[in-house]
């Protein structure tokens, strides 16, 4: 197969052989001269015209080469941006719509921020914790921490109402206890509470009380721009209400976890120190 580079003699290959035509009457020959002379010049007309075209293609240099379908239906590149051949048929002109885009769901934020929390948590075990481990098929902020001496306490997070810029959070001992929804007496009022200052100047209290035998020791953090949010340690598992037995976390603990960056940044959703 041969493959031309003057416009010309590729548009005159392109268009269709002349055909052999039987005799003409004698009486016919006028009108057929002239009709012949119109066929011709409009021939050369088309020639003119595709042959500017393909010029003009050409002329692009290596912003776009001809291509042409080839005896064998493949495609055939000519002209100095020519590439190798290839025997798959076009497939027609390139889409300009993006490609199939995966939809962002919420428990993928959610698992993200698990696994980012569980990974700050243990790396920065608390003094007596051995390991700290993600419920089966969970993937909330709580989580089963084991002491050295094997006995088991949970650790959590949690997200509280927005406050107003620059305050503090509400201190559990001011504030009204609750009701037991299971007695529907008072809940026990919250103890020991204390209030601190993070590095990156959030603000914090932490209380505990016993509920049902299940003592809770939370930390209460009101970040610079209102983010209201918790670091909790109990001794009931959160999945199954069976008590673990071994004593939360203390509120220095859970103070000292929330001021490493990559565990508050975490917890409040916002950067932390190293990235």
């Amino acid at each position: 197969m041969l493959i031309h580079n003057d416009p010309a003699t590729l548009m005159r290959d392109m268009l269709p052989p002349p055909e052999t035509e039987p005799p003409v009457p004698e009486a016919l020959l006028p009108a057929v001269r002239t009709g012949g002379d119109r066929l011709r010049r409009r021939r050369r007309s088309l020639i003119g015209v595709a042959a500017v075209a393909t010029a003009t293609l050409l002329a692009g240099g290596a912003a776009g080469a001809l291509a042409l379908a080839s005896d064998d239906g493949g495609t055939v590149v000519t002209g100095p941006a020519a590439q190798p051949t290839s025997s798959a048929p076009p497939t027609g002109p390139p889409s300009t719509s993006p490609g199939p885009q995966v939809p962002w769901r919420a428990d993928d934020a959610v698992r993200l921020a698990h696994d980012r929390l569980l990974a700050a948590l243990r790396a920065q075990l608390p003094v007596g914790v051995a390991t700290i481990e993600e419920y089966p098929h969970d993937v909330s902020l709580s989580y089963l921490a084991t002491r050295t001496d094997g006995q088991k306490l949970t650790v959590s997070s949690g997200v509280g109402s927005r406050h107003a810029p620059g305050s503090a959070p509400e201190s559990p001992c001011e504030s009204d206890p609750g009701i037991n929804k299971e007695t529907g007496g008072p809940l026990p009022a919250w103890t020991d509470c204390v209030r601190g200052i993070l590095p990156d100047g959030s603000k914090t209290v932490t209380g505990s009380r016993t509920v049902d035998g299940d003592t809770i020791v939370e930390l209460l953090i009101t970040t610079p721009n209102g983010t209201a949010r918790s670091l909790r340690s109990g001794t009931r598992n959160d999945r199954t209400g069976v008590l673990l037995g071994g004593p939360p976390l203390t509120g220095g603990q859970l103070f000292t976890l929330a001021s490493q960056p990559d565990i508050l940044s975490t917890i409040t959703g916002s950067p932390s120190d190293g990235g």
